[in-house]
């Protein structure tokens, strides 16, 4: 469960220091590559819970 948490609160990360247009230019990247790198790429896909994780984290990143 703890991993869990923690690859949301990665994607949260990520997608509050990328912002949303740089984040998904990454995921197109992925999906673009290498069965691995494609798996990869869904797992990273935007979703409610990440946005919001990103809402909450990105005034703390200024």
């Amino acid at each position: 469960m703890l991993l869990i948490v923690a690859f949301f609160v990665f994607k949260g990360l990520m997608l509050a220091h990328l912002g949303v247009a740089d984040y998904e230019n990454q995921i197109v990247l992925l999906q673009q590559g290498t069965s691995v790198e494609q798996a990869g790429a869904w797992a990273m896909q935007v979703d409610p819970l990440t946005q919001w994780l990103a809402a909450q984290i990105g005034p703390y990143l200024n």
